[in-house]
């Protein structure tokens, strides 16, 4: 920027500033200003940045000598600042109470503020975000090449374009001398230009579109398996012993679906799926386009689908479009909004709890603001220098939660779901450390309002306790009000997170029928150029087995084709009864076992179990879960009998043996409402390429990870173990939302009963401080110790009940708006209400009594005397 170029742009900004400074100063000095301004502009050179420098300074001098001139209540907050200093330097022990409260309440709140902002306010890496929309259900066509984008639905004037996109896939990648699982998508179209991404490098499936062995990194693959290699563009990586050049690297948190490695064109490369393959497709909408319209003409596209379909294969699926935003942080946009709402009712009740000690600061300080008013000063005055304590201190608290909230947000992020989305950026940012300061002065004016207003209303004379009669009663009435507050925020604390402990306990209540305590679990790919038939897999899967139990601390191993709480190939079958109507047949899953599976899993078997000889009809002889055992037998004996399986592919069904029921399970989610059912057929005659294994441990399961890897990479480098983990580690992993809720709520359950008893005690405590004098003459004349001090309790406990009338109401309310996050918990049920009113009235009772036993210590001479 040149010299002339610089001054013309001060020029103006101080022009600007000088628009900001009071009328009285614009009106005295303007002619000035414009006189100097003008002499240098003739001299060409300008004003230069310090003349910017000290209009800036000089504009906040003349507001605040303004300001204190006007005698208003912001002029006199802004001239108690050293007085305000002062004062609280006198009262050390109030200052650390207000300043450790707000700076550890406004911290937390901070931090997650912080996770929140981050998860569900972060800018996405995509260009125009919110036109990007995942349709449901998806709209493609299947033509002789495989699926494409349906023709109609991207011809409607409001979509722009759209793509189709595969997942559930992964692929053995060999790079750098190791080998290792990553996951992959397979798309259709221009689908990064749909997704609105600018790749970081490379041209991506733009380059050479007739070429399908392409392929575009991921930033955390390109990172951690390439060290960030920019020449990566060009080169050539092997997929399952497949050959792909990298022709693009995506930008970093541009991983969609959320968890992709590496994405590859269309066609379909079967072996890379392990599950039942479907399209998923996203769509670009046009710009000013309704997603309200495209909406609406999905759901009249299903209803023509729907029109002939018979009844009882239900409802057709809803229509709808889904944001990319809520594509990707959906899920956890319920628990961190509820985590948000909890810590700010912990840092609104730490403010009425700090409101209620400042109250009673302020009562005893009426002599001291009464010689104020007497001396001339104003009631705008009084209102300001209590006002301005408070702000001054909330924010010296402030500044203390930024460090608070350093702790703070890592602590949180440790115990949410390592799946939550952006965690990566949470931090101090700019509207962090903005939020911090707002919560700081609102809680300051929270903390401070009410004393202020008591301080600039005192009256009367003095008494010789020191105080008025009303003023005192006023106190007092403030001080039960902001008690009986207090009480209600944590009834509604405590009762969230009863309601969230209660559903992860009946959650963990719930048996998954397998044991998770003692069992590693573990996945492979067998590469199909390497193991291309039955035979090769067949003998790979023998010697996994063989060598897992010969490894020691192992007490039995097996294999599946589908592991509990994992993906797997779906496949659903039905069977019945012979003689019955195969409308009656009931659905269930099917998952190839080896022998020894049950036993690693812990499975409860009744029978021999499956073991099917060569040149044996895999279905021949299968297992049945209990639960489908129960609805075709009922309670008698099903060891033997034989049933009807409807397997894909042939004309009839097949006649099965049931040899073996095996305990109830759920191979899903714990959060099933009923066990799994499902059909265990052998694994040994017909191997698959994807295997779970399970190894049963004699000590601690985790310690057998390394062995393991060991064990693979000596029968066969090329196909590496993923997802290497023990069942209690995959149980928790399941629950880790919940249980992070529940365990956050239950601190600030615990934080907020405190906070609610500390309000009691000090009220009390100041009850029976205040009426020393009353109570040791009520002594002298024979009154009941441990009647003063009942009715002292009954007091406490009258604004504790009151509390909970106004808390339990709102609990309730609040707790059905977060129903979803309840498992087998009703947020009315009374018995869980009950508790928490014993719980709060205990607490209140116990945190009364311990101040008011103070009174069987009064001794009444003494009283009379010192007063």
């Amino acid at each position: 920027m040149t010299r002339e170029r610089e001054g013309t742009v001060v020029e103006w900004l101080v022009r600007l500033v000088w628009r900001l400074y009071p009328r009285p100063y614009r009106e005295r000095f303007g002619a000035q200003l414009q006189d100097y301004l003008a002499q240098l502009h003739r001299s060409g050179r300008g004003p230069g940045p310090h003349v910017l420098v000290d209009a800036v300074v000089t504009l906040a001098r003349s507001w605040a000598r303004e300001v204190a001139r006007s005698g208003s209540a912001v002029g006199c907050l802004a001239g108690e600042v050293g007085r305000t200093t002062r004062s609280v330097r006198r009262s050390p022990g109030y200052a650390l109470v207000v300043i450790g409260i707000l700076s550890l309440s406004l911290g937390v709140t901070t931090a997650v503020f912080s996770v929140s902002h981050a998860v569900l306010m972060g800018a996405l890496p995509y260009n125009e975000p919110e036109r990007v929309f995942r349709v449901q259900p998806t709209q493609q066509d299947l033509t002789a090449d495989g699926w494409v984008p349906d023709v109609a639905f991207a011809a409607l004037p409001q979509v722009e374009a759209t793509a189709l996109y595969f997942e559930g896939a992964g692929a053995n990648l060999a790079a750098g001398g190791t080998v290792e699982r990553v996951s992959l998508v397979q798309v259709t179209g221009d689908f990064f230009g749909v997704l609105g991404v600018d790749l970081l490098l490379g041209p991506g499936f733009s380059a050479d579109p007739a070429s399908p062995e392409r392929a575009v990194l991921s930033h955390d693959l390109w990172t951690r398996a390439f060290g960030a290699d920019r020449d990566i563009v060009g080169a050539s990586i092997e997929l399952n012993g497949r050959g792909y050049q990298v022709v693009g690297v995506a930008p970093a948190d541009a991983a969609y679906p959320a968890g992709t490695d590496l994405w590859l064109p269309t066609p379909l490369v079967y072996e890379f799926y392990g599950g039942a393959l479907g399209p998923s497709s996203i769509a670009r909408l046009a710009r000013e386009s309704d997603a309200a319209v495209v909406g609406s003409i999905l759901r009249e596209w299903i209803a023509e689908q729907y029109a002939d379909r018979p009844a009882e294969y239900g409802p057709p699926p809803p229509a709808r479009l889904v944001s990319l935003e809520s594509d990707l942080v959906g899920p956890a946009r319920a628990p961190l909004g509820v985590l948000l709402a909890i810590s700010g009712l912990v840092l609104l009740l730490g403010c009425l709890n700090l409101a209620g000690v400042a109250v009673s600061r302020t009562s005893a300080r009426a002599d001291e603001l009464r010689v104020r008013l007497a001396l001339g000063a104003g009631r705008s005055r009084v209102f300001a220098h209590v006002l301005g304590e408070a702000l001054t201190l909330a924010v010296i608290g402030g500044l203390a939660s930024l460090a608070v909230a350093r702790v703070a947000f890592r602590l949180v992020v440790s115990w949410l779901p390592p799946e939550t989305p952006r965690l990566d950026a949470v931090g101090l940012s700019g509207p962090v450390l903005a939020f911090a300061a707002v919560g700081a002065v609102v809680a300051g004016l929270v903390v401070g309002v009410l004393p202020a207003f008591q301080g600039a209303a005192v009256r009367g004379g003095l008494s010789r306790s020191g105080r008025g009669a009303s003023d005192d009663r006023r106190a007092v009435r403030l001080q039960s009000a902001l008690v009986a507050g207090q009480v209600a925020l944590a009834c509604v604390l405590v009762a969230g997170a009863s309601l969230l402990g209660r559903s992860l306990s009946a959650l963990a209540a719930i048996p998954v029928g397998y044991d998770v305590e003692r069992v590693l679990t573990f996945k492979v790919r067998l590469p199909a150029g390497a193991y291309p038939d039955e035979g090769a897999q067949g003998a790979y899967l023998a010697s996994v087995i063989e060598e897992l139990q010969r490894m020691p601390g192992v007490r039995a191993a097996g294999a599946t084709s589908r592991l509990p709480l994992s993906e797997g190939f779906g496949v659903g079958l039905r069977v019945w009864l012979p003689g019955t109507s195969e409308e009656d047949a009931t659905n269930v899953s099917w998952v190839n076992a080896s022998e020894g599976y049950f036993d690693a899993m812990g499975l409860a078997v009744l029978g021999p179990g499956i073991a099917s000889a060569p040149g044996q009809d895999v279905f021949a002889e299968i297992a049945l879960s209990r639960a489908v055992v129960q609805e075709l037998f009922g309670d008698g004996d099903a060891v033997g009998q034989r049933v009807n399986v409807r397997v894909f592919g042939r004309e009839e069904p097949v006649l099965a043996t049931l040899v073996a029921v095996v305990g109830d399970f759920r191979l899903g989610s714990p959060e099933a409402a009923e066990p799994s059912r499902v059909m265990f057929t052998s694994l040994e005659p017909k191997p698959v390429p994807f295997l779970g294994f399970a190894v049963a441990a004699t000590g601690e399961p985790a310690e057998l990870a390394g062995r393991v890897r060991e064990v693979l990479a000596g029968l066969d480098p090329s196909v590496p173990a993923f997802e290497l983990r023990t069942t209690r580690e995959a149980v928790r992993r399941e629950v880790a939302s919940r249980r992070a809720l529940a365990l956050l709520s239950g601190a600030y359950g615990v934080a907020a009963l405190l906070l609610a008893a500390l309000g009691l005690y000090g009220l009390v405590a100041q009850g029976v401080a205040r009426r020393r004098r009353e109570l040791g003459i009520r002594i002298a004349l024979g009154a009941r110790v441990g009647r003063l001090v009942g009715r002292a309790v009954g007091r406490a406990l009258a604004l504790a009940i009151l509390g909970l009338a106004l808390g339990i109401p709102v609990s309730i309310f609040l707790g059905g708006l977060a129903r979803s996050l309840l498992f087998r918990v009703d947020p009315g049920d009374p018995v869980a209400l009950a508790a928490v009113a014993v719980l709060m009235a205990g607490v209140a009772a116990l945190a009364a009594y311990l101040p008011a036993r103070g009174v069987g210590r009064l001794d009444p001479v003494e009283t009379l005397r010192s007063d």
